[in-house]
């Protein structure tokens, strides 16, 4: 599953990175008339040279679906640079020295920095795209036994350890700039359970059984948990496969990845991105 759940991750790079390269080709052939060689974009001048109607109903409709993606991706970036910004000030005014010294000596070999934060609520988190460390509050500290502390580290290593973060940042500011394919929400929601059960198997691994894994799954359906901006939680919508998978390890887990309706309309508008190839040519 390891290699699917990369191969998933891969396709989805590259039907997003296909979007956003045709809209920019499209954009700087517009402001300069840049004329490329290869892909597909040179067919689509040919078609835009015309100056009937609907060419250039469709001109101006590539020119607002690109605008729109734009300031999605440009809002998207700005409000979670001010979300990040305000949750590690939260979390340098919360910083509890003594539990945190106690936590990294208790995993002094996992080498990932780990902060405790004074909160009355669970926040087992990994936050930092490129220097991933993990955050625990101080409640989980006093609320969960020791076996159960070292599954939640363990969980959120294999996290800081594959940069999940940062993944899921992209996840995200992708779905969320190129809503005209649907097919991202599904390709996002299959990946993103994938990591928390691929971290689970990490944790259980490394602990020799999934009993205390359980133990905290189901205290974290009974509390709500903090998750904050640019970081991936410990208990979020991917708890009922991740139960599943500690019930019944040998069972074949079935997450849904696609389906009709969402990957037809993404074929279309992926389509209608590559301009009118067929037109272009005739």
């Amino acid at each position: 599953m390891r290699i699917r759940h990369h191969l998933t991750f891969g396709f989805y790079l590259l039907i997003s990175g296909f979007a956003w390269a045709q809209m920019i080709l499209f954009w700087v052939h517009e402001a300069t008339g840049f004329n490329p060689e290869w892909g597909i974009l040179q067919y689509c001048l040919t078609i835009l040279k015309e100056q009937t109607a609907i060419h250039q109903v469709v001109l101006v409709g590539l020119n607002i679906l690109i605008a729109y993606s734009v300031l999605k991706l440009v809002g998207f970036a700005i409000q979670q640079i001010k979300l990040g910004s305000h949750w590690r000030k939260h979390v340098n005014s919360r910083y509890n020295h003594v539990k945190t010294t106690q936590l990294r000596q208790q995993f002094n070999e996992i080498g990932i920095k780990m902060t405790v934060i004074d909160h009355e609520g669970i926040i087992a988190v990994t936050y930092g795209f490129f220097r991933p460390r993990i955050v625990l509050s101080s409640k989980v500290i006093d609320y969960f036994s020791d076996r159960e502390i070292a599954a939640i580290v363990w969980h959120e290593n294999f996290h800081c350890r594959n940069f999940d973060p940062l993944r899921s940042y992209f996840l995200q500011i992708m779905k969320t700039s190129l809503p005209f394919l649907p097919i991202l929400e599904k390709l996002s929601h299959y990946i993103q359970v994938w990591m928390e059960l691929l971290a689970d198997q990490y944790a259980i691994q490394k602990l020799n059984n999934a009993k205390d894994l359980a133990c905290v799954l189901l205290k974290c359906t009974q509390q709500v948990q903090v998750v904050p901006v640019g970081s991936v939680g410990f208990a979020d919508a991917a708890i009922n496969y991740r139960l599943q998978q500690l019930i019944d390890p040998k069972q074949r887990i079935k997450v849904p990845v696609m389906n009709s309706i969402p990957t037809m309309n993404s074929i279309l508008m992926l389509t209608l991105l590559t301009g009118v190839i067929v037109s272009g040519c005739s």
